[in-house]
């Protein structure tokens, strides 16, 4: 069995009327890999940092995304 620890480096959210509350949680582990999971249990890779936080800057500023602490 293999146990990954992922450490969250920032978590976005916002409030839908239909949906309810929508999150997006952006992880990364000590081996270099970094995943971005939607509330609904989704899984998106990313291949470095820098695609995550471009990922991240997309999500927050084009869909109106709240960082969350």
């Amino acid at each position: 069995m293999n146990l990954t620890m992922f450490t969250t480096l920032a978590v976005l959210a916002k409030y839908n009327k239909t949906r309810g509350v929508i999150s997006w949680t952006f992880m990364s582990t000590p081996e270099g890999k970094y995943e971005a999971v939607r509330g609904d249990g989704r899984v998106f890779p990313y291949t470095s940092i820098e695609s995550m936080r471009e990922g991240y800057r997309k999500i927050r500023d084009e869909y109106h995304f709240t960082p969350l602490a």
